[in-house]
């Protein structure tokens, strides 16, 4: 067995089991090593060699230089030379050289792996007489049967073959076209279960990099063996003492090269890209595209996080192909983009759900998810590897792999709904190192991180929920709940409308702690929230829910019924708000809790205004603005004066109005209350329109629109929009004011709000009638005057006068009967239906121009 390796393409480089040997004291030296190593078997005359090396020395002088330069390689070598009076030579079989195995090899016609070998030309540098000339004679040899055309240099793609349909993802193949461009090492991570591996398979085959090679690293227990798996898998031809790395890169030294490293995340990362870190040093023209369920940490990796698939461009499409592998015959329906929905667009999760078509239909598979069934999101293809036979499998690999104190961490955050921060992570849940362990978890890809905030998926999270045990469940659940308390409240010198987006972003956290706390005082924190962002609805349906709990305190049950009562007057019937208004009003005086009975009195002068008693509601107003004066609740001032100015304008009284604007700007300044800035400026805009001036009211409508868009008050959006609509009707602007009512009517519709849907609807009835579309009036009148009704509103004398009317005229043109039965249709339609029918139909004197 050869004892030390002599490497002379492309460098010398001297392998032996002492080390690596580069160079030598003296270049001739160096050149006498190399003499001697292209011809091993040869015994070399003395003088020949001392004339080859010192041919410009006297005889003894340069005999004398070859003994001392054998005398030096001897020392570092050892005895691996073979000496008489007439000449030198090596050893049999203690050398080998890489000329000598190429030459074999090339003589043989394995000129491929002869290929492996050649680093680049004989020692190039040197220019001694015959290490020139055999530099000259392996070149011309290479040349003549290795052109660069030649057949066994063509283009290597070892990829694996797949036997299912690639469907999605068209965004990141695009992006990974344009990132290979610029990045050599993209490691792809995501969680399990999102088709990290084929995507990068699919990224592959559309490259036209020379030679494109698939590792698998699935079954490797440490990086050092990676070079190893490399080399078998571009068939490079090793012997035992040559140095695997620098074979390696010789090899693929000058070809454009991308290898896909796939399933990287359980062996050890520092070693890991370290090596990949040397290969890329080394290897200009080579890319890595790595999979894993976390980076690597190395220097110039491109982190390229998966998302899960868009559900109806990407998911559905994903889930029909596989069913339809299982059942030929399966048809798309609404249930199927649920269902992709409830599997979050996980590629792993589609396809073994889709498994089941055979078993089950799209709405019982629906029904088992709704109940977190996890039956269907296990694998019933036993040639599927162990880690994708369930979406649990696919969890649990990543989960093991994590610390106690990350598991635990894990297990906890699931007490968050719609995302979390650093800071209430470490409020709510924290470990030893919150921050580090929130990091891992995010480097593992179980929680994902955008714009400062954090989740996880949902699957991921009914995992986790599984793992805990019901008592650390409990105790983050109230650490929770006390951390929304706190969360919801305002802070010292922060905007009401920074305070809303704040309380919009955690309305998911909210919403949970709601759900899982009997307390009151989340729910009556997040009352103002609830109604200036629109969430009505679902401030009724919380309502109702605590005022059933038998331990609610009576302070807070006045206040809820309050605030649901103040609810209904938009939603409901308008008679039973005023009921529970009087009763809460009543429970206030006798706990002598002013402030409620000031809100009170508030939300019943609310009432007399919408039955129009303008008389009773100024009078109500009037009770609740001089509690709350005297209370010194400057915002519950400027909402009682900005009432009552309302009021005032309503009634044509300019003067009394002005006064009131004013002192409810000033309160609402003090009190910081944008919102009710909006609205008094809202009230400016009818007052402006009151002295004349139609343009000057619609600038102020437009600024009031800007305003309640940027603060998020939907109600007051819709508000303004419906009076933008009338003042561009009055301004002759038939178009605008169309759209308008639309937006309006949608806008309410979305809030459920009867009464604010009923006005743009009737107003679009009264547009329609100018343009003598009586299709369109009955339509839109019919559905207005239901809604009325529905609110149990009187109906006041001029829209009487008016609505007769109209169906009168709608009746001469269109006859009795049909508009008898556009009169039912628009009553008995829904909302949603008659918007899209007025939406499409365009006046037609202007469908002509």
């Amino acid at each position: 067995m050869a004892v030390w390796r002599v490497e002379l393409l492309g460098g010398l480089r001297v392998r032996g089991e002492s080390g690596l040997i580069t160079q030598f004291p003296a270049r001739k030296t160096t050149a006498l090593l190399v003499l001697l190593a292209l011809r091993p078997e040869r015994v070399q005359p003395r003088e020949e060699l001392a004339a080859q090396l010192w041919p410009d020395a006297p005889f003894e002088s340069s005999r004398n230089s070859l003994k001392q330069a054998l005398s030096v390689l001897r020392k570092q070598l050892g005895p691996i030379f073979e000496t008489t009076h007439f000449g030198i030579r090596l050893c049999p079989g203690m050398v080998e050289t890489d000329v000598a195995q190429w030459e074999a090899l090339f003589q043989q016609g394995r000129y491929r792996e002869a290929e492996t070998l050649w680093r680049g030309e004989l020692l190039p540098g040197y220019y001694e007489d015959g290490i020139v000339a055999e530099r000259e004679q392996l070149n011309a040899l290479r040349e003549s049967a290795c052109p660069e055309d030649a057949p066994w240099r063509e283009r290597q793609v070892v990829l694996p073959s797949l036997l299912t349909r690639f469907v999605g993802r068209d965004a990141q193949l695009s992006q990974f076209a344009a990132l290979l461009q610029t990045e050599r090492w993209i490691t792809l991570v995501g969680p399990g279960g999102m088709g990290k591996t084929r995507l990068a398979i699919q990224a592959a085959q559309q490259q036209s990099l020379h030679d494109l090679y698939f590792i698998s690293l699935i079954e490797l227990q440490s990086p050092s063996q990676l070079l190893a798996v490399i080399a078998e898998v571009v068939r490079l031809p090793l012997s035992a003492s040559q140095d695997l790395f620098e074979t390696l890169v010789g090899f693929l030294a000058d070809r454009p090269t991308l290898l896909v490293l796939d399933n990287a995340e359980h062996l050890e990362r520092t070693e890991l890209a370290s090596l990949c870190q040397r290969l890329l040093e080394r290897l200009p023209q080579l890319r890595l595209l790595v999979t894993s369920r976390q980076v690597l940490g190395g220097g110039g990796e491109y982190r390229f996080a998966l998302p899960t698939l868009p559900i109806m461009h990407e998911a559905v499409p994903l889930f029909l192909d596989r069913a339809r592998r299982w059942a030929p015959d399966f048809a798309n329906s609404d249930e199927v983009a649920r269902l992709c929905e409830l599997l979050e667009g996980i590629p792993l999760a589609i396809e073994l759900c889709a498994a089941w078509v055979g078993a089950l239909t799209a709405p019982q598979m629906l029904a088992r998810l709704e109940q977190h069934d996890t039956r269907l999101l296990s694998g019933k293809d036993s040639t599927l590897p162990k880690r994708h036979r369930s979406v649990e499998a696919a969890f649990q690999g990543s989960y093991g792999a994590l610390t106690a104190s990350q598991q635990q961490l894990l297990r906890d955050l699931t007490v968050f709904q719609g995302g979390w921060t650093l800071e209430a992570a470490e409020a709510v849940c924290p470990t030893d190192d919150t921050l580090s362990d929130l990091l891992a978890l995010t480097e593992s890809s179980l929680v994902q991180s955008a714009h400062g905030r954090f989740s996880m998926l949902e699957s991921l999270r009914q995992f986790a929920i599984r793992l805990g045990s019901a008592a650390r469940q409990s105790e983050v659940t109230q650490t929770h709940f006390a951390w929304c308390c706190a969360w919801s409240a305002r802070r010292l010198n922060e905007t009401e409308g920074a305070w809303l987006d704040r309380c919009d972003r955690e309305l998911p956290n909210f919403r949970h702690a709601l759900s899982s706390d009997k307390d009151s005082t989340l729910l009556l924190a997040l009352q103002l929230f609830l109604n200036l962002r629109g969430h009505n609805a679902e401030a009724v349906r919380w309502v109702e829910r605590a005022l059933e709990l038998p331990e609610l305190g009576d302070n807070a049950r006045v206040e809820l019924q309050i605030h649901l009562a103040a609810t209904l007057l938009e939603q409901r019937n308008q008679l039973r708000a005023e009921e529970q208004l009087r009763i809460a009003y009543e429970q206030a005086r006798q706990l002598n809790l002013e402030a409620l009975q000031a809100l009170a009195l508030y939300h019943l002068g609310r009432f007399a205004e919408l039955q129009s008693l303008p008389d009773q509601a100024r009078e109500r107003h009037e009770k609740a603005l001089e509690i709350r004066r005297r209370l010194g609740d400057v915002a519950g001032v400027a909402r009682s004066c900005n009432i009552l100015a309302s009021l005032s304008i309503q009634s044509g009284e300019r003067d009394k109005a002005a006064p009131l604007l004013i002192e409810a700007e000033a309160q609402a300044r003090l009190a910081g209350r944008e919102s009710i800035l909006a609205d008094i400026l809202y009230q400016r805009a009818h007052l402006t329109m009151m002295s004349g001036d139609a343009p000057g009211a619609l600038a102020l409508l437009e600024e009031c629109q800007m305003q309640a868009q940027a603060l998020g008050l939907r109600l007051l959006h819709a508000r303004v929009t419906h009076s933008l609509g009338c003042t561009a009707q009055e301004l002759g602007d038939e178009l605008r004011a169309r759209s308008a009512f639309l937006e309006a009517a949608r806008a309410f519709h979305t809030l459920r709000a009867k009464l604010g849907t009923h006005f743009p609807l009737w107003y679009l009835a009264r547009l329609y009638s100018t343009f003598e579309e009586w299709d369109i009036v009955l339509l839109t009148a019919g559905s207005a005057m239901k809604l009325w009704e529905d609110l149990a509103r009187p109906l006041s004398p001029e829209d009487q006068a008016l609505l007769t009317e109209l169906r009168s005229q709608a009746a001469l043109a269109l006859g009795e009967q049909r508009a008898e039965h556009l009169w039912q249709q628009g009553r008995s339609l829904a909302v949603d239906e008659i918007l899209q029918r007025v939406e499409v139909r365009l006046p037609q004197k202007y469908a002509r121009l």
